[in-house]
């Protein structure tokens, strides 16, 4: 799986309001919890699909998946 990091903020901000799901990569605590973005999605099952996937891939990080900036689902190992 590919991470791809949106260049700009205003990008990241449009992207936000089409497509309202979003699966996170969280940096460690120390690092000041910065977030990259590994995936966005319009629809729940693609979004869920995309979380389980970098769950597996990223193995011991931490990555939730939101929805319009509510939690829905973190995974830790």
């Amino acid at each position: 799986m590919a991470v791809h990091r949106l260049k700009s903020a205003s990008r990241l901000a449009s992207a936000e309001r089409e497509l309202p799901y979003c699966v996170e990569l969280l940096e460690e605590e120390g690092a000041g919890g910065q977030a990259t973005v590994v995936a966005m999605s319009l629809t729940a099952g693609v979004a869920y699909a995309a979380y389980y996937a970098a769950a597996r891939e990223y193995f011991g990080r931490r990555v939730q998946l939101r929805h319009n900036g509510a939690v829905l689902a973190t995974f830790t190992a």
